[in-house]
């Protein structure tokens, strides 16, 4: 258990205004390899240590839900929610590389100064959004407007380049590589995109599902980004945008991302290839 999730427990059970999703927000599908026409359960909860699932996202937190596939996109259908996580269930009725994209509702946070550090810690926070903070006059106040976007990427059929285009997010990560046949030991280039445009000096993430995170690495001048993966397995990518308040009073404001990929021991053969 780390610092800021031993935090966060402790003020949970003193009733504190805690931020209780803190932590990552990601969408993880029952199988990342589909063939058209198989049911998926799309899973998508927050939580500490992914994949381990510890927080269920209600129905009416969803800003938008949908699945582009083939160039066409539809919306999911009405999320259920669970006790540590709430799921979807889609099946895809056309052949291609499904992108899967959600938005959460903003919603607002208070931390304390105590918990301040393990968080910035948490987000990798950059050396200018600390001294920012630092430089804030006392008596202050940390409060958080924040926004999470999720994604994750199936492959159904034939391969496309369906995970090249952008799916419109806030603040995506957008693959520049296939992502869809990962090995361990190998690397995957994306580009971060903030309102759809390439978003330099971004802190991104890698989590394996042991739990083991990668040191964060910076996107360059075009947004682009390199991550490697040491092992195989569901693996997270993520990062968050925290900004400071435009005005004195006013509240920071963010936003959370996530990709899931699928990682794979060695090279695979195609499903898909006829033989």
């Amino acid at each position: 258990m780390t610092v800021l999730r031993f935090l966060l427990v402790a003020a949970v059970v003193a009733g504190a205004a805690v931020r209780t999703d803190a932590h990552e927000t990601w969408l993880l599908p029952s199988r990342f390899i589909a063939p058209a026409g198989t049911a998926v359960e799309l899973i998508i909860t927050s939580g500490m240590t992914f994949p381990e699932a510890e927080s269920p996202i209600k129905p009416d937190r969803i800003q938008r839900a949908n699945v582009r596939i083939g160039g066409k996109s539809i919306d999911l259908p009405l999320l259920e929610a669970g006790n540590k996580s709430s799921n979807w269930t889609w099946s895809a009725k056309s052949e291609g590389v499904a992108v899967i994209a959600v938005t959460l509702k903003p919603r607002s946070i208070e931390l304390t100064e105590k918990q301040l550090p393990h968080y910035f810690e948490e987000i990798d926070a950059s050396a200018e959004i600390r001294k920012i903070w630092a430089d804030t006059p006392k008596p202050r106040q940390f409060r958080e407007s924040y926004t999470k976007h999720a994604k994750s990427i199936i492959r159904v059929g034939p391969l496309d380049r369906g995970w090249a285009e952008p799916a419109g997010l806030g603040l995506e990560l957008v693959p520049l590589d296939d992502p869809t046949n990962l090995v361990a030991g190998g690397t995957l280039k994306l580009r971060v995109l903030k309102s759809g445009k390439p978003f330099a000096g971004f802190r991104v993430g890698v989590q394996d599902e042991k739990g083991k995170r990668d040191k964060f690495v910076e996107s360059d001048r075009d947004g682009i980004v390199t991550v490697r993966f040491a092992a195989s397995g569901r693996c997270l990518l993520f990062g968050t945008d925290l900004r400071p308040p435009a005005k004195p009073g006013e509240p920071w404001t963010s936003d959370f991302t996530t990709l899931t990929v699928s990682v794979q021991s060695g090279a695979r053969p195609d499903p898909f290839r006829p033989r």
